[in-house]
């Protein structure tokens, strides 16, 4: 059988289109030409004529200003990835009811490129302005689901990975040595609990999901009210207790490569 091999020019012009592609994944604004050139440290003409591609093929926008996003191909990409992921089709029925048995707004997040990634997000049904969105990115340090989610990284590993800036993203914010206590705190309760990190007068209950080898692979997070989680406190992390369970009882069963990967790459480059 003969062997398929691409050229060395056209195999570079491929893994820089797939760069272009891969820097809307690490933010939440729309970027430039120029933008995208010096973030990826590539001449202008090569981006130019790239985006120019893309932009042609519908995987980028364009608008009038000029701002680039992703376009609509990359939103049909995602979708069809949703429809062959079966444990993520799970998880999302899980919110749901978990959602609809307490009325809060749940999200199920994972650690990618040491930032806390949302992979799915359910409206709350009591305060429907508690809109969690998925795809959105926080410092590990500012989220209560960071102290489940670095469960068993050493100390060193998280100094070294997680960029200083990180932990000054607010006032709420803790140092590396509180943030460290938080997640072995949050190891030995089963679950964590906090309030104002991202906003003051929001607090967060989240509870590890863990696969088949009983690492902690993603986290079911609970959006409330902070002056609503003392009252509601016991109802809503049993719920969330068994919603957590029966995910990680799926994973037993069903491969999530985006959750082993990631949580790989927490322990190893």
């Amino acid at each position: 059988m003969k062997e398929f091999s691409m050229a060395p020019e056209r195999a570079r012009g491929t893994d820089r289109m797939l760069d272009i592609l891969e820097q809307f994944f690490e933010t939440e604004v729309p970027t430039t030409r120029n933008g995208l050139a010096g973030a990826m440290g590539v001449p202008r003409s090569t981006v130019y004529a790239l985006v120019d591609q893309l932009l042609e093929r519908g995987w980028l926008e364009q608008a009038p200003n000029g701002a680039i996003t992703l376009g609509h191909k990359s939103g049909l990409l995602g979708l069809a990835y949703g429809r062959h992921t079966h444990f993520e089709q799970t998880a999302n029925e899980v919110l749901l009811q978990l959602v609809e048995e307490t009325g809060q707004a749940a999200e199920l997040n994972i650690v990618d490129n040491w930032q806390q990634l949302v992979v799915l997000a359910v409206k709350g049904t009591e305060h429907s302005y508690l809109h969690p969105t998925g795809g959105r990115r926080f410092p590990l340090p500012s989220t209560v689901s960071g102290r489940v989610l670095l469960e068993g990284v050493s100390a060193e590993r998280l100094a070294a990975k997680i960029p200083p800036h990180h932990f000054q993203a607010g006032s709420s914010t803790p140092d590396l040595e509180t943030f460290l206590v938080q997640i072995d705190q949050a190891c030995s309760q089963g679950h964590a609990i906090g309030h104002g990190l991202i906003d003051r007068h929001i607090g967060v209950i989240a509870v590890p999901v863990r696969d088949g080898e009983g690492r902690c692979v993603a986290a079911i997070s609970m959006i409330m009210l902070s002056e609503e989680i003392e009252t509601k406190l016991g109802g809503v992390l049993n719920a969330t207790q068994r919603a957590a369970q029966r995910l990680s009882d799926t994973l037993r069963l069903l491969p999530w490569s985006m959750g082993q990967r990631n949580r790989s790459a927490l322990d190893s480059d």
